[in-house]
């Protein structure tokens, strides 16, 4: 399963190979574990797949979020692949997430921009 293949078409991620592959590897422990866990469980089941096909992921990194290009707090990404790929987690019944959930990611992306 691809970004395209899950839903993502139209949608440019800037390192397409992977994020493809965190893709795959997000429906492989989707597909194994199925919902009802710990936000962790997926989070620690995830690392294990990434690492499986050779990716380094490092899990709770912390990330300065700038402001007027001062450091004003940190924010903890739950899964950072390859220093380039911020993976949020999110343990949810549906895959289809309800537009204000995306509210919880958005500020600590937006204060990661440098």
């Amino acid at each position: 399963m691809n970004a395209e293949k899950a839903g993502f078409s139209g949608l440019e991620f800037k390192h397409k190979q992977l994020t493809d592959s965190v893709i795959c590897c997000f429906y492989n422990v989707f597909n194994a574990l199925g919902y009802g866990f710990l936000e962790k469980v997926y989070e620690n089941a995830l690392l294990i797949e990434l690492e499986t096909i050779g990716l380094r992921a490092v899990s709770q990194c912390p990330v300065s979020v700038l402001y007027q290009g001062k450091t004003v707090g940190d924010y903890f990404v739950d899964i950072l692949v390859e220093d380039k790929v911020v993976v949020e987690i999110k343990a949810v019944r549906n895959l289809v997430l309800p537009q204000n959930l995306w509210v919880n990611c958005i500020p600590g992306l937006r204060g990661m921009r440098g």
